[in-house]
């Protein structure tokens, strides 16, 4: 028997999975290894941030503003989750303006 068998993965290395799963395109995969993460540490604001972030790629801008609040919660000074939330909330505000304009043309048409 290795050793290496009897070691449980932390939640470093899950968020790590993750993150290497996002960059495959296998979001949902990746969704889950950082949820691995955050049930062994609830508090590890990266973990929240990286879920986010995959969040935001698969359009759930909703579930992805809640991850970034989160890690802002637990991390104020966390820039990337400021950053990302900002990213979010920009883009939000973009699809409700060309939502807007999409119907005041077919108003006037």
């Amino acid at each position: 028997m290795k050793m290496t068998e009897n070691i449980k993965p932390d939640a470093n290395t899950w968020y790590d999975k993750g993150r290497e799963l996002f960059h495959l395109g296998k979001y949902d995969e990746a969704i889950k290894a950082i949820n691995e993460a955050i049930k062994i540490d609830s508090k590890f604001a990266d973990a929240w941030n990286g879920k986010g972030w995959v969040l935001f790629h698969q359009g759930k801008y909703d579930e992805a503003i809640n991850c970034y609040s989160e890690a802002l919660h637990l991390d104020p000074t966390h820039f990337k989750a400021w950053g990302n939330k900002g990213s979010v909330l920009g883009e939000t505000a973009a699809a409700h303006s060309r939502s807007k304009l999409r119907s005041i043309r077919g108003a006037a048409a």
